[in-house]
């Protein structure tokens, strides 16, 4: 009865070791590319900051990828114009909470792309 204990023992190790291996190791070509994400979360920023009826009337537009995970986007939504650090691996919007994940920053003309 001991040695069953101790293969059943010695089999689970060994099952969660190469799972371990596998997790790590797996690629990640699955995942959307980071623009994409950055693309995507910067949409909803937008509706959640100027609402459904806002129309072309508002619009963003990604400016840059200073550092991994981070995508600065400029976003217009009809009164003001404002510019935020996106950290796409943090950002969600949640009833309780409103926005994480992003930072506003100063717009400059020449981050905002009109001093081109």
């Amino acid at each position: 009865m001991r040695w069953l204990a101790v293969t059943l023992a010695l089999l689970g190790a060994s099952v969660a070791l190469v799972a371990g291996i596998y997790l790590r190791d797996r690629d990640t070509s699955w995942r959307p590319p980071e623009r994409a994400t950055a693309d995507f979360d910067a949409q909803w920023l937008l509706l959640y900051l100027a609402g459904p009826a806002c129309g072309n009337r508002c619009g963003y537009r990604l400016l840059g990828h200073p550092q991994t995970n981070h995508w600065l986007a400029w976003i217009n939504d009809r009164s003001r114009t404002q510019c935020v650090d996106i950290n796409v691996g943090a950002f969600q919007i949640t009833t309780a909470h409103g926005v994480l994940g992003v930072t506003r920053i100063p717009c400059d003309a020449r981050a905002a792309g009109f001093d081109e």
